[in-house]
């Protein structure tokens, strides 16, 4: 049994279940050669456990629950002869912890808080028989609070909230007894992470804060002991990234910003003690990166900037301690980017031109097709022409469909009718509404759906819009600038002329995009030039698009398209003083 326990917990589910299985023969042999014995009982209901643990994390949930039905009905029997048991009950309580655990993953909820009830008498049974022993309490918590978020997840935070509150006050007790046990403050970190997204599910965004602090603490005293524990940093990395999105869902921007905050000093401090660590300057580098939008989301343009920038030097410096490195040069010329895009916001709009031409310089000097490279530079050339725009330096015509025109789409979970990409088709049961158009992240004008399964979203959404064009207006070279999350196909007049994020040859409804768009660039246009070849047609016209999410459980869907006309070309490295750009990245000499 102690073999297959071991197996089990390196993922060698085979292997541990034969063992189990032998365990258990050995076990009923010895108890049909002597029934009246009651060591027997307890080692069968601990071997039908370790099986019904090996079914579970093999999919195999059905016979799992035979499996723990067994092992409670053989540990019950164990008990008939002494309730005080200590292993007994033991093996009893983590039977129904699991199996309440299996049954959560089955939806079967009122099942699971059964044997959610009854797991928590027998531990507190186990509390009472031996209060000095911290293993009892520590298996407590871990059942509450696991229990906690499964209710949390059904969006049941009122009765969640007293679980998670129950764990935490056990895993405190736990920390005042052993401060420096590293596991334990782990766990408390958990639940105080539990309870701040607890609050977030009711917009409390001040008690939210202050348990994320509390979490952010933990975790932060756990990495100065040891800054090297990769499973701390993903834990760390795991909250971060939860905690900020859901604040960042219920517009509380300036606390999103205070935890990305939190985690650059934690990574400052550590930097500080371990100066040479190029990996603590990449994750203090991104904590910047990630506080500066989030300033920016909350309307304070300077300090987005101050980050931005702080988070640029960081990237020069990993770049000039490996300047032939492919990643390093991209990740400087992405951070250069932000720190243009920061300018741009507060119109300081020649040094955001600037800072442009020298991200897009620096792109240049990526090999082709290396990660986004390509889809940067065209979005960078697009930052270029706008900047020139706002300087007067060109002149950007009328747009003959603007950005946040009027969109018929089709949500409905299946495929339009034949021909919806074409001039004519009767769109009246279509819905309508104004770009951006999508889903997600709250900056939508027009709101569409995704069906009833969150975790399961409609794989391609629907859009198309007929304008009308004069005689006099057909001729001259079109443009389309294109914000798509994730992939997209767009036709005019039924024609197919971008494919962006999309795979080859025939698509259809439940076909998922080949990739996501990066966060930080799923609401900046694509600027696209089409072929000499397409044009206008007199009367009316039709754009259409179709929008392909990456994964079923993508967390949100953008989708604007507008079109231009006759808009002048331009050498994005135009008046680029390339002298200033070698003192920008300032290579040292060997």
């Amino acid at each position: 049994n102690e073999l297959a326990l071991t197996n089990s917990q390196a993922g060698r589910f085979d292997e541990a279940r034969l063992q189990s299985e032998a365990a258990r023969a050995t076990f009923q042999k010895l108890h049909a050669g002597d029934p009246e014995n009651p060591d027997w009982l307890p080692g069968i209901a601990a071997s039908k456990l370790g099986i019904a643990e090996t079914l579970r994390r093999s999919d195999r949930r059905d016979e799992s629950l035979v499996c723990y039905d067994e092992a409670i009905d053989f540990a019950e029997r164990s008990l008939a002869g002494g309730e005080d048991d200590v292993h007994h009950l033991a093996t009893l309580m983590f039977a129904h912890t699991n199996k309440g655990y299996c049954l959560s993953l089955d939806e079967r909820y009122a099942e699971t808080e059964e044997h959610r009830e009854e797991a928590s008498r027998i531990a507190e049974q186990l509390i009472g028989l031996e209060p000095n022993r911290k293993k009892w309490k520590k298996e407590y918590a871990t059942l509450v609070n696991n229990f906690g978020s499964i209710l949390d997840d059904q969006g049941e935070s009122d009765r969640a909230r007293p679980l998670i509150e129950k764990a935490r006050a056990l895993r405190k007790e736990l920390i005042s007894f052993d401060p420096a046990n590293g596991n334990w403050r782990a766990d408390l970190a958990n639940s105080e992470y539990n309870l701040a997204m607890n609050f977030l599910e009711r917009s409390e965004v001040a008690e939210a804060w202050a348990a994320a602090q509390q979490c952010l603490s933990h975790i932060s005293t756990m990495l100065r002991s040891e800054p090297d524990n990769d499973g701390w940093h993903q834990d760390l990395a795991t909250y971060t990234d939860r905690l900020t999105g859901r604040f960042d869902e219920i517009g509380a921007d300036t606390e999103a910003a205070k935890v990305h905050e939190a985690i650059e000093r934690l990574f400052r401090d550590l930097s500080e003690a371990k100066p040479g660590s190029d990996r603590l300057r990449k994750l203090r580098a991104s904590a910047l990166y990630s506080a500066g939008n989030s300033r920016k989301r909350s309307g304070d343009l300077e300090s987005s900037l101050a980050h931005h920038e702080k988070a640029l030097q960081l990237r020069l410096e990993l770049f000039r301690g490996r300047p032939d490195d492919p990643d390093r040069r991209y990740e400087l010329a992405s951070a250069i980017g932000n720190f243009a895009q920061a300018l741009g916001n507060l119109e300081r709009f020649r040094d955001a031109l600037t800072h442009f031409q020298f991200a897009y310089a620096t792109y240049l000097e990526v090999p082709a097709g290396h990660r986004q490279r390509d889809r940067y530079l065209l979005l960078d050339e697009k930052n270029i022409r706008e900047m020139r725009v706002a300087l007067g330096l060109v002149e950007l015509p009328p747009s003959i469909v603007p950005a946040d025109a009027s969109w018929r789409f089709w949500d409905a979970g299946e495929a339009p009718a034949p021909g919806w990409q074409n001039v004519g088709f009767d769109s009246d049961a279509w819905k309508s509404g104004e770009a951006q158009l999508g889903y997600g992240e709250g900056d939508e004008s027009t709101t569409v759906g995704f069906g009833p399964d969150p975790e399961r979203k409609f794989p391609t959404t629907y859009f198309r819009h007929e304008f009308q064009i004069g005689e006099a207006e057909t001729a001259g070279t079109l443009h389309l600038s294109l914000v798509r999350d994730d992939g997209a196909i767009v036709y005019l007049n039924g024609r197919e002329v971008v494919r962006d994020l999309m795979p080859e040859g025939k698509v259809d409804y439940s076909t998922f995009a080949t990739d996501f768009v990066p966060n930080d660039i799923e609401n900046e246009p694509l600027w696209i030039d089409l072929p000499a070849t397409v044009g206008l047609a007199p009367g009316a016209n039709v754009l259409a698009a179709e929008i392909h999410q990456s994964a079923a459980d993508s967390s949100d869907l953008s989708f604007s398209l507008a079109l231009f006309k006759n808009v002048p070309a331009i050498d994005p490295l135009e008046g680029l003083d390339r002298s200033a750009l070698e003192r920008f990245l300032a290579i040292p000499p060997a």
